[in-house]
């Protein structure tokens, strides 16, 4: 789901900065209601992000819930879902992505930013592509969609609910 500039402002500061404070509560039942999906969520905006001492200008967020996991099962999806992404991103920049510590790299420079939180029976995680920096870092990278990020985040959101049905349907299997 692509969150509307009023849903944006209700999980925003009092600046419009994103301050990552989805990762420390249930949220999907906020924006969904009684279409929340059993399996998980996943929402995506673009705000000004800071992360503790880091700023970033503008970011494209990928917010997401797990119900019923747990840590070691939301770093392993997660990590799966940030190869995803990198696909999709390496077709649509030319660019070769690769996964590390569950953030996306491309030339040697950092792409994303992930964080996983445990919220009672469920993990919550963020990945976050800086877009625009305040300062220069060096390694970081910055995201270039242009016209393109239209299509990045429905394969987002799309590449989410299949990884989420597909796993969900394998474990209902009996291989016995």
């Amino acid at each position: 789901m692509i969150l509307t500039n009023e849903e944006i402002s209700q999980i925003t500061d009092e600046e419009g900065v994103y301050t990552c404070g989805l990762i420390t509560q249930h949220f999907a039942y906020r924006f969904l209601k009684d279409q929340v999906s059993p399996l998980g969520n996943i929402f995506c905006f673009s705000s000004p992000v800071r992360i503790g001492p880091l700023g970033i200008e503008e970011a494209f967020v990928l917010a997401g819930e797990l119900p019923n996991t747990n840590m070691h099962g939301a770093v392993c999806f997660q990590r799966l879902y940030a190869t995803q992404l990198g696909s999709l991103l390496s077709v649509l920049t030319g660019k070769e992505y690769y996964v590390e510590d569950s953030c996306l790299f491309a030339d040697g420079l950092q792409m994303s930013i992930s964080i996983l939180n445990q919220v009672k029976n469920s993990v919550v995680f963020n990945m976050i592509f800086p877009i625009m920096m305040f300062n220069t870092f060096e390694k970081f990278g910055i995201l270039e969609l242009n016209e393109k990020v239209a299509d990045f985040t429905h394969n987002a959101i799309e590449s989410f609910k299949y990884l989420n049905q597909s796993i969900f349907v394998e474990t209902r299997r009996d291989n016995f």
